[in-house]
């Protein structure tokens, strides 16, 4: 355990205070190098309880990811029959992954902590009130059931943001937070920097998927894994196709260190992927450096 932090509460200074009101917001605009790049590339995990609306995000450091297909049949063996006969029941998906939560700051391992426990609130149903203020086993109005979004590996093909998400049910969720990697300590609480999740989630299928007679997939041609938000201007050009005339122009104004801090070469090419680099397309960093050049030219 380390970093204990000398204020805290009014009535203890050993006491660890709520966030205030926009604490969340301010810790999304911080821009250390975890959280410039997901803000930069939308790389946040997030969960909504659908029956309540309650959300939990955590930025994306996705360190598992196995998304398995089950064709289910129904196989009766036949005397004589070398095989059996098998009639289709359906495909079932199920996705398992796992991700950390790391915190660069006793603000941001707060919001984190509080993340941790609405995801793991989601996990519950809704219960109906009977009587006076009475709850009763029996009484569920609504499943736990979720929807996650992550980029294009957990998402549907429609909608944007967490509309845009898989839907399904969590069939199991461990939390571990890691005390070897530190914690903010305070009076009976402990705040971890680094939580782990790991999860086992069964897709529902709300969305047509299957060929029609015209041998069309009516999940579309990127099924399961449509584009994001970020890419999808990607889909307008091949795989492949260097980029565009103005991105070029943009990338061949930077300077070798701006070029090194996006990871860009100088014909706008991502030097990791190899494919052209979204934020060239990007409206908001495009008029900066508009800006950037006239100022220059100005001088």
């Amino acid at each position: 355990m380390s970093n204990k932090p000398q204020g805290g509460g009014p009535s203890n200074p050993n006491t660890f205070v709520a966030p205030k009101p926009g604490a969340f917001q301010e810790v999304r605009s911080n821009q250390d190098a975890s959280q410039a790049y997901a803000n930069n590339y939308n790389y946040f995990i997030s969960f909504q309880h659908i029956a309540t609306g309650q959300m939990a995000e955590f930025k994306a450091f996705l360190t598992e990811f196995n998304d398995q297909f089950v064709c289910n049949w129904d196989d009766v063996d036949v005397y004589g029959r070398m095989d059996p006969i098998s009639t289709f029941r359906g495909t079932k998906r199920e996705i398992s992954f796992a991700f950390d939560v790391v915190a660069s700051s006793l603000d941001e391992a707060k919001l984190n902590f509080i993340n941790s426990q609405r995801l793991i609130q989601n996990l519950y149903p809704v219960y109906e009130r009977i009587g006076r203020g009475g709850f009763s086993a029996t009484s569920i109005k609504a499943p736990p059931l979720l929807r996650i979004r992550f980029a294009n590996l957990l998402a549907g093909r429609d909608g944007e943001g967490i509309e845009g998400g898989l839907v399904g049910k969590l069939s199991g969720l461990s939390y571990q937070p890691d005390l070897e990697a530190g914690a903010f300590t305070a009076l009976n609480q402990v705040i971890p920097k680094l939580n782990r999740f790991s999860c086992v989630f069964t897709v529902f299928h709300t969305e047509g998927v299957g060929f029609d007679d015209d041998g069309d997939f009516r999940g579309g041609d990127t099924f399961p894994y449509p584009t994001s938000d970020v890419f999808r201007a990607d889909l307008e050009e091949p795989i492949g196709k260097q980029a565009s005339a103005e991105a070029r122009a943009i990338a061949s104004s930077l300077t070798e260190d701006q070029l090194d801090i996006l990871g860009i070469d100088r014909a706008g090419i991502n030097i990791n992927t190899g494919l052209p680099d979204p934020i060239l397309r990007d409206p908001v960093f495009l008029e900066e450096i508009r800006d950037s050049n006239r100022e220059a030219e100005q001088e």
